[in-house]
């Protein structure tokens, strides 16, 4: 039995030198100095805590590093324990978990994370709890950020979202303060300013003007509930439409569905009124006026003229010296015989009718009948057709 115990010790390399242990070294510098592996746990009984087969560091046995080799739960980890709970493990598969025993990602927290610095992340990064930066956040938000964020590529949120301090989420995105894009923004859906959206508008301003510094293009209806104020030049490409009244320098008059207060207009085309016209103020015209029907003019001034422009179409042969007499109606100004006169402005001839050989002239104004005549000759041998428009001018003075 002696001999066994001997050739035992001698096949094992074990040196006491000043105090210190070593295995497998014959010049240790430290209390045990081991020259190889160490196996804890040959039997595999480690349950995942540090009463057995475990590291441990002092005295009171909190401390220590220990592998759970049992079959119950997560195996052939490293848990490293404090105050006897196991506070950080890296699994078999490499996943770390800090207060989580059984990680499922690569870093696996079960509590909140801080960080002083910059935090990184080149990958998919989780949190099922809260995100905080820059302080302490709120509960009832999932990230909050005390400072300014910078997205590099696309944002995709499901839910709502406050930005400065916007406590009261209402909706999708709740910010309380400015907000400034660089660069394009679209919306999908609806956008309700200063209030909720509407189904029927893709924007929607509530109880706020608008103000446009630049060109604004609208492919589709625009609807104003309320005053709309144009700063700048408006340019309408296509179709303009007011069902209502409209007031220009002004307000709008109940009695016009166009008023244009205290500023002169000017129409550089062709401007048709189908209605009255009423003017208050002075007209110039500097180009053709062309009245297809009657046209009337009052004056209001010293002169208390009126004036009526009246149309009469014609058409007939005329035998050599022939004369027709045309009877036109002219407007009811209730006038006298002293007070009233009839012109004729012009007239306009068809493409095949002859004027050189005619003369005409007006007669007979009648202020009961409202009515007078124009008598046309064919001073010629010939026969030739007359045909074309005489434009009368009648003015009565009041």
């Amino acid at each position: 039995m002696k001999q066994i115990i001997f050739f035992a010790l001698m096949s094992c390399t074990v040196s006491v030198f000043a105090q210190n242990v070593g295995v497998g070294s014959l010049n240790p510098q430290k209390k045990l100095t081991v020259n190889g592996s160490i196996l804890l746990d040959e039997n595999n009984t480690n349950d995942g805590i540090l009463d057995s087969a475990a590291l441990l560091f002092g005295t009171n046995g909190g401390v220590g590093i220990a592998s759970k080799k049992t079959s119950a739960g997560w195996q052939n980890g490293l848990s490293f324990f404090t105050n006897g709970l196991a506070r950080m493990t890296v699994a078999s598969n490499g996943y770390v978990g800090i207060n989580a025993q059984n990680p499922t990602s690569l870093l696996h927290v079960g509590g909140t994370i801080r960080s002083s610095t910059d935090i990184w992340a080149s990958g998919l990064g989780r949190f099922d709890g809260r995100l905080a930066i820059g302080g302490a956040g709120l509960p009832e938000y999932k990230f909050h950020n005390n400072g300014n964020s910078y997205f590099g590529g696309a944002v995709n949120v499901t839910g709502p979202v406050g930005v400065t301090g916007a406590t009261s989420l209402t909706g999708v995105l709740n910010v309380s303060g400015y907000t400034t894009i660089d660069d394009g923004m679209r919306l999908n859906g609806k956008l309700g300013i200063n209030g909720p959206s509407s189904a029927l508008y893709g924007l929607s301003v509530h109880n706020l003007p608008s103000f446009f510094n630049g060109p604004v293009t609208m492919t589709g209806d625009v609807s104003v509930g309320s005053t709309l104020n144009v700063g700048g030049d408006g340019i309408v490409d296509n179709n303009f439409r007011v069902n209502g009244r409209a007031g220009i320098n002004g307000p709008t008059n109940a009695n016009y569905g166009l008023i244009v207060n205290n500023a002169n207009s000017y129409f550089d085309g062709n401007a048709t009124v189908q209605s009255n016209l009423t003017v208050q103020g002075s007209t110039n015209l500097q180009g053709n006026v062309t009245i297809q029907g009657n046209g009337h003019v009052r004056s209001n001034g010293a002169s208390a003229l009126r004036i009526s422009f009246q149309q009469q179409f014609v058409g007939n042969v005329f035998d050599g010296r022939e004369e027709k007499v045309y009877t036109v109606n002219l407007p009811a100004f209730d006038a006298t015989a002293d007070n009233i006169r009839v012109n004729i402005s012009s007239f306009e001839p068809t493409a095949n009718s002859s004027t050189s050989h005619f003369k005409w002239y007006v007669y007979d104004v009648d202020y009961v009948t409202d009515t007078c005549k124009i008598r046309v000759i064919n001073e010629s041998n010939s026969q030739y057709l007359f045909q074309g428009a005489f434009y009368l001018m009648i003015v009565v003075k009041d």
